[in-house]
């Protein structure tokens, strides 16, 4: 038995505290006067997309450093010492912000503290294993600066993987590497195709979430519904949790 845990989006916010780092950045980019705020954004996009479109297969898609230096060259048209250090700049200033605003939102909206508190309690008797498409340093950056310390789990990050969710390899080799039965674990994500039918796929239960915290936020009260198959969904991470937990105390399993 293992419980698969997505990262960002069902533990810990990272669409919104990205948004914000970006949107920082931007005037970092304005304030050092390289050039207006919207114009780094408008270069910014365009080589996330760039970047994205041409290693969509691949986990160092995500990297911004790899944006920095696409936006560097477009709007220099080549690499020296000064743009070196600019490209690395942007990339230690984007995490800064990024990492500052994910800690921020963790620490304002105390339902994080519930969350956090029923994984650990599930931890105890269920091993913890969290399945992610990134690259491992971005990953224990986030990590480490959202998790509880002594929160015990496994991670697997697409880039050791050498594939992304929902490829079934993925999925295979995180199960083979838990050493867990398929009958009795279970896949919690908010992806609907990289998380869930990628799960579905190898034979394993997947819960689809809406949100982290639910509506209202710190709502626990939503129940797991079957929705099809191997296929469940919940409003909220802590809502699927809270129920997980709640399992394992009076069936001794997660469905």
């Amino acid at each position: 038995m293992a419980l698969f845990l997505d990262l960002d989006n069902t533990l810990i916010p990272s669409k919104e505290a990205y948004t914000e780092a970006i949107q920082s950045l931007s005037k970092d980019w304005e304030e050092h006067q390289y050039g207006k705020k919207e114009q780094f954004i408008e270069l910014y996009d365009l080589a996330r997309s760039e970047i994205k479109g041409r290693l969509k297969e691949h986990s160092s898609n995500r990297l911004r450093l790899l944006c920095f230096q696409n936006l560097i060259e477009s709007l220099y048209g080549y690499f020296n010492a000064s743009n070196l250090e600019l490209c690395l700049w942007l990339d230690e200033r984007y995490f800064f912000h990024f990492l500052n605003a994910l800690k921020k939102q963790i620490q304002e909206k105390q339902t994080f503290s519930s969350l956090f508190h029923t994984v650990g309690e599930i931890s105890k008797s269920v091993p913890i294993v969290l399945l992610t498409n990134e690259t491992l340093m971005t990953q224990l950056k986030k990590i480490k600066a959202t998790f509880p310390k002594d929160l015990r789990y496994t991670l697997v990050c697409s880039e050791s993987v050498g594939v992304e969710k929902p490829s079934p390899y993925f999925f295979t080799y995180a199960i083979t590497k838990s050493k867990a039965k398929l009958a009795d674990s279970v896949m919690i994500g908010d992806n609907l195709k990289d998380d869930i039918l990628g799960a579905e796929a190898v034979g394993l239960r997947a819960i689809h979430i809406k949100s982290i915290l639910g509506v209202p936020e710190g709502n626990s009260q939503s129940k797991v519904q079957n929705k099809e198959g191997l296929v469940y969904e919940c409003e909220s991470s802590l809502s699927a949790l809270s129920q997980l937990l709640e399992n394992l105390k009076t069936k001794g399993s997660l469905l």
